[in-house]
């Protein structure tokens, strides 16, 4: 670095000026102002900042000592300029400046040699205190001139030591030796100062002694200065062609293993891959009719075709047969695919009445491949020929028992779960069993958005679906329609009550009947129990409840005109009469029952039931063992108010009271007495062949009215 130029040289005039004219009426300054610029090697302006100076007064532009030095001072540049004020920490004084006129300005940049001196110029502050200097006294007045009356007050002053006038430390007479410390306050000044270590001063670590030692990665931070790093994976480079990451190994390195190209996984792989929890590879079996007749000595044979779905892609396919003939070495045997193609299975071979095997696979086929269809899709129709070529009775010999076609295929329709399935959490399939959604109330409103969405509620044991305005449940388990259909799904059922749903699972809701399921060969749905006035007459409605239907009296019972209806299935229903209870006047206990088989009038308990279109029988039992009593029939359609009634012997012979009839059924017989009613114009109920007169008026009895 070098100084360019200073400037203006005036202001270290006035300085020295003010230093040698103490006394003047005007305030000098100390210090001298100094500016300048600093340049680079190359000429431009030096680099901004702080830089370290040295300066220095002389009496000569080259050589000799300095009259007055200062430094070192820090100087800030900017742009290259920079300013200082001389005199700031060593003083200038009026001895130093005498000679201003003559002084060079020398300054050093940090450890620079000194730049070329420049000289000092006047400031105004000079100029004024060289017009004091150069005053010239003459007739200048003397001590001799002054009134010493006006000296009076001056005397002592004049006496006075400088120091008193001057406040100069320097001044005074005998002044202690101070040591440069004193005046300087710098600590490099003190004599014999303490010895630091250098961190003290320049708060280095690296000054420390005996400083601890660290690995180089606590300085660096450089994560390759660590000692021993761990090996890290390559990205790109540590597997090899063909090879996929699996995962990472202690040491960082990759776990790579062959890739597997998703083309290269076979279509029946799921199961491999699901731990064999899902499988798409089905055996489907595909049957046709059954008892197929053969045409003996017919060229044109028989042939009977199986409509094989679109299942999926074929892995294997067999045709079986079972089939009889007086011979089978007269029979030949085709099946024709879909596209036509003839396969020959048996062409007059073998010996005996039956042939019963499966083509290709274990017996071959004589001619034709089933082997091609492997990987194909049998979707369409099948046929299979059987043609007997030799003559036994121009009808039939023998028959196809059975055949099939077993297809083992791997499906693009299907997916077998072999494990419970859950969706959403929940359960959805149970090992081969689907379960739906379970909740006790409809989980969403059903509305156009949820069509379809359907939940099973165990509640009430339903399956609810949305049709997309309501939902419409049908029972998940769908009770027969009557205690006939109960007794015809299984014959060991006993008498008691029962669940039935006459009109189905989409009608009303299901209702508890009575059955009896041993008079007559069972199948009794009770529909009507009622007794002299009961209030019943008429009432096309229900009444009562099922444990209504067991009691005496109580409460009347009935199903509706509808479900008894519904009960009796067809236009030809039986009736059945009994009791519960007895007239004690009449009988001893042992009282009857009436059946009425085929009966073939619409029921109605809105008015009289019309007599049966078609001849009926009747017949009487005794209640205590079911022993028949008698047999004919009662004239019925004529008489009563509501339901069936009937009165008068039409056929067999006449009861006359008992004594047509084949069992003694009680104490009093009365030939006034064969009838059987289930609502009279008066509302009393009747019911008598045998066994003398057995109605409900003023007695603890009720009659009850079964159908099926």
């Amino acid at each position: 670095m070098k100084l360019h130029r200073l400037s203006p040289a005036l202001a270290m005039m006035v300085a020295l000026t003010t230093t040698l004219a103490a006394t003047s009426a005007f305030a000098v300054p100390t210090t001298v102002a100094v500016e300048g610029v600093l340049t680079s090697t190359g000429g431009g302006p030096a680099a901004d900042g702080d830089y370290s100076v040295a300066v220095g007064l002389y009496g000569a532009e080259i050589g000799g000592q300095a009259s007055w030095s200062e430094g070192p001072l820090t100087v800030t540049v900017k742009g290259g300029l920079f300013s200082l004020t001389l005199g700031t920490k060593k003083a200038l004084d009026a001895a130093t400046l005498a000679d201003a006129a003559n002084t060079w300005f020398g300054i050093a940049i940090g450890s620079d040699p000194e730049l070329p001196r420049k000289p000092l110029h006047a400031v105004p502050f000079a100029v004024r205190a060289g017009m004091a200097s150069n005053l010239q006294c003459s007739g200048c007045i003397t001590a001799g001139h002054l009134d010493a009356e006006a000296l009076a007050g001056y005397a002592k002053t004049a006496d006075l030591a400088k120091v008193a006038t001057s406040g100069a430390f320097g001044d005074l007479s005998g002044a202690p030796n101070l040591a440069k410390v004193a005046t300087s306050g710098a600590y490099g000044d003190l004599s014999g100062k303490p010895t630091y270590a250098d961190v003290a001063t320049t708060g280095a670590y690296a000054d420390l002694s005996g400083a601890p030692s660290f690995a180089k990665v606590a300085t660096s931070g450089a994560y390759g200065d660590l000692k021993d790093p761990p090996v890290l994976a390559k990205l790109g480079t540590a597997c090899g062609t063909g090879l996929v990451i699996k995962g990472l190994k202690a040491d960082g390195s990759y776990e790579c293993v062959v890739a597997m190209d998703p083309s290269a996984l076979p279509a029946d792989g799921i199961d491999e891959i699901s731990n064999g929890l899902i499988a798409n590879q089905f055996v489907d079996k595909i049957a046709g009719k059954t008892g197929v007749k053969i045409p003996d000595n017919n060229p044109v044979g028989v042939s009977d075709a199986i409509d094989f779905p679109d299942i999926g892609v074929a892995q294997k396919l067999v045709v079986s047969v079972d089939l009889n003939n007086s011979k089978i070495n007269t029979l030949s045997l085709s099946v024709f695919d879909p596209d036509g193609k003839e396969y020959v299975l048996h062409q007059k071979s073998g010996s005996g009445t039956a042939l019963k095997t499966s083509y290709p696979d274990p017996t071959k086929t004589v001619s034709g491949d089933l082997t091609t269809w492997i990987g194909k899709n049998p979707k369409g129709k099948w046929f299979l020929k059987v043609v007997d070529t030799d003559y036994l009775n121009n009808t039939t010999d023998g028959q196809i028992n059975a055949w099939s076609i077993d297809l083992q295929t791997l499906s693009s329709k299907k997916i077998q779960v072999n494990g419970d399935l859950y969706v959403n959490g929940n359960l959805y399939v149970q090992g081969t069993g689907m379960q739906l959604p379970l909740a006790d109330s409809a989980p969403v409103t059903c509305n156009a958005t949820k069509f379809g969405y359907t939940y099973a509620s165990a509640a009430d044991k339903t399956i609810y679906y949305c049709n997309g305005k309501t939902w419409f449940g049908m029972p998940i388990e769908i009770p027969p329609k009557s205690c006939k259909e109960i007794l015809a799904n299984d014959a060991t059922s006993k008498d008691g009550v029962y669940t039935v749903d006459p009109d189905g699972p989409f009608g009303n809701a299901p209702l508890q009947v009575l059955c009896n399921m041993t008079r007559d060969g069972g199948g009794w749905t009770l529909a009507i129990k009622h007794w002299y006035q009961s209030g019943l007459t008429g009432n096309t409605g229900s009444a009562g409840t099922i444990s209504d239907a067991q009691q005496h009296n109580g409460v009347p019972y009935k199903l509706t005109d509808q479900a008894i209806t519904q009960v009796i299935g067809d236009a030809t229903y039986d009736v059945m009469f009994d009791q519960i209870g007895y007239n004690s006047y009449y009988s001893n206990g042992n009282y009857e029952y009436i059946v009425i088989r085929n009966y073939t009038a619409p029921w109605t308990w809105a008015g009289r039931v019309a007599a049966s279109s078609t001849a009926t029988n009747m017949e009487s039992f005794r209640v205590s063992d079911n022993a028949s009593a008698w047999k004919g029939n009662l004239a019925c359609g004529n008489w009563g108010g509501w339901g069936i009634n009937c009165f008068d012997v039409a056929s067999g012979n006449n009861p006359a009271g008992g004594a047509g009839c084949g069992i003694n059924m009680g104490k009093i017989t009365n030939g006034g007495w064969h009838n059987i009613y289930m609502a009279e114009t008066n509302t009393d109920t009747y019911l008598y062949m045998c066994n003398g007169a057995q109605h409900s008026s003023s007695y603890n009895m009720t009659h009850r009215f079964w159908f099926r």
